[in-house]
């Protein structure tokens, strides 16, 4: 008699064949819970921890007894309305060239990453330079071995993106050799250089314990924190990828030289594509319902997620100068939880925009004055206080050298304060606790 063959083990188990008949008798399986029963149960157990009482079991019964209303602390704050532009301050670095930027969670520091392979740290209340990461202090392109002949942890090459991660307690930088750098900046140590990418390191961002890279080698990665590797490596780009953000560890956004952005779902290794107009330079989440991208036709777009055509178009027509160069849009910056948006452009301004989704279109306008900022504006931030906006210019662009500004170009860091009522309130979340 022939043995009959043992299932392979990716042919897939009909659900008739997983009766109670093949276990033991009583046994229940556990359920499946869904996202909103988990966060129920989650917040159940903390309000029993910490002596809450509560009746009815709806999120929103739950949400009240911990005294947030959900919907007031999940919705826009209405910042344009009332936003105002303090005083702006330049600290100059020529030599450094500065190409990305990060400012820490309690707004004392700004770290700038630049063309000559150095990481450098900016004290905000001084404006004085503190001092370079990796101690890598010689030579204008990041040298591995200072003049004393000691080892330096720093870039062998341009450092071209950085990122917050851990609340703050980390900061990873990569750039031109190809390797993402972890940082303790307690200490300013080196802690880990983690590799995967083939090709430089165009953009990085952070959630939770998680950081995520795009790279001229067209794909976008994942790596864990904890176990300090890369954890799954995506394809989809056809061109080189030049920008990346998140929204929370599920949903990422890049943009890509192939004229495309890409809204991906790491839980499902899923992704959506959005046609852009021309190369995709810069991109930033506005919230869970759409995003902003910025492109080298000067070109700034709001898309929703749901619709596959920008929900509006706008250009940087308003800060071209006449005779020279046709605005290219180089940085993006979203003040979180708000209808306030940062653009940078190469023709020596920041824009100030009203950023708005809706049902049907969308509000997408200029509105102050665009900040004066003499260069190719790289990078841009806003504190997570919302106190500061931050940018770094330079004389050519972050990831070439296509067009040079003028002599008189701004290379260094430009801080600007940011005066409205929501200061340091536009983390509230009620999605932190539940």
């Amino acid at each position: 008699m022939a043995r009959a063959k043992k299932p392979r083990l990716e042919e897939s188990i009909d659900s008739d064949d997983l009766s109670s008949d093949h276990g033991p008798e009583g046994v229940e399986e556990a359920p499946v819970l869904s996202a909103e029963e988990k966060r129920l149960l989650m917040a159940q157990e903390y309000m029993e921890k910490i002596g809450i009482k509560y009746e009815g079991d709806e999120l929103e019964t739950v949400a009240s007894a911990l005294g947030v209303d959900r919907e007031k602390e999940t919705r826009t704050r209405p910042l344009a309305s009332e936003l105002v532009l303090g005083a702006s301050t330049i600290w100059a670095c020529r030599k450094h060239m500065p190409t990305c930027v990060e400012i820490s969670y309690d707004d004392r520091t700004v770290f700038t990453g630049g063309k000559d392979g150095r990481i450098a740290r900016w004290d905000v209340e001084s404006g004085r330079r503190l001092g370079f990461l990796g101690h890598n202090r010689d030579g204008q392109k990041g040298d591995s071995h200072k003049s004393d002949g000691h080892k330096s942890d720093g870039h062998k090459g341009a450092v071209l993106a950085m990122t917050l991660a851990m609340g703050g307690k980390l900061l990873a930088t990569a750039g031109k050799d190809c390797v993402i750098k972890l940082w303790d900046l307690a200490s300013g140590a080196l802690i880990k250089d983690m590799t995967g990418h083939t090709e430089p390191v165009t953009g990085l961002c952070s959630a939770g314990d998680m950081v995520y890279s795009v790279s001229a080698d067209k794909t976008m990665r994942e790596w864990s924190l904890v176990h300090k590797t890369c954890m799954k490596t995506n394809y989809g780009h056809t061109e080189s990828a030049t920008c990346i953000d998140c929204l929370n560890k599920t949903f990422v956004l890049s943009g890509s030289e192939d004229r495309t952005s890409r809204y991906w779902n790491t839980l499902k290794s899923k992704h959506a594509i959005y046609e852009e107009p021309d190369n995709v330079d810069t991109c930033a989440f506005l919230s869970k319902h759409g995003f902003l991208t910025g492109s080298s036709d000067g070109t700034v777009c709001l898309w929703s997620i749901a619709r596959k055509k920008a929900v509006l178009r706008k250009s940087l027509s308003h800060v071209a100068n006449k005779g020279g160069p046709k605005p290219w849009c180089t940085a993006v910056a979203v003040c979180p939880n708000s209808d306030v948006a940062f653009t940078g452009s190469n023709t020596g301004s920041i824009s100030v925009w009203k950023v708005a989704m809706a049902e049907k279109g969308g509000i997408l306008e200029p509105i102050l004055d665009p900040l004066p900022a003499p260069g190719v504006v790289n990078a841009l931030r806003v504190s997570r206080s919302g106190a500061y906006l931050v940018g770094v210019s330079a004389a050519e662009p972050r990831l070439g050298r296509w067009f040079h500004s003028p002599k008189d170009a701004t290379v260094g860091v430009i801080m600007v304060k940011l005066q409205h009522s929501y200061i340091s309130k536009l983390f509230d979340n009620v999605d932190s606790v539940l």
